[in-house]
């Protein structure tokens, strides 16, 4: 809070403006959160956008590439995850069989959200390569 003077010897000081209290902690979230959404905006922007203009691009012998519907469904979620501000994947790759994965790699840990080409949706979670979870959330 600024006073009128630092000079003043006596009396009340009056507030010339107050200022909001606001906390490290609250500092630091908004910081990563703003991360986090500038990590996802990249994802859409440069995997499945391009994705979705041209997922031939993708094909090769054996593979096939995500199909528009999954990957509406990625867009879908990816949005949904963003504006949680949650943090983004580590990457995100085609399945080969016409689904996508979005990974996330922190140290020993690895999560996979599996969005298949029949528009399920599965969660795994890993720790130092074992399977811990596996949940189909759609």
């Amino acid at each position: 809070m600024a006073t009128d003077s630092a000079a003043v010897l006596s009396g009340e000081q009056v507030p010339v403006f107050s200022t909001a209290s606001v906390r490290e902690g609250d500092l630091v979230r908004r910081e990563q959160m703003e991360r986090n959404r500038r990590g996802w905006d990249g994802f859409i922007d440069r995997c499945l956008v391009e994705w979705g203009r041209d997922p031939g691009a993708l094909a090769d012998e054996g593979f096939a590439p995500p199909n528009l519907k999954a990957i509406d469904l990625a867009c879908a979620i990816a949005l949904a995850l963003k504006d949680e501000g949650l943090a983004p994947p580590t990457r995100i790759v085609p399945d080969g069989e016409g689904g996508l994965c979005f990974e996330h790699v922190d140290g020993d840990w690895f999560v996979s959200l599996n969005i298949y080409a029949d528009l399920t949706v599965e969660l795994l979670d890993f720790n130092d390569c074992r399977l811990l979870t596996r949940r189909r959330l759609l």
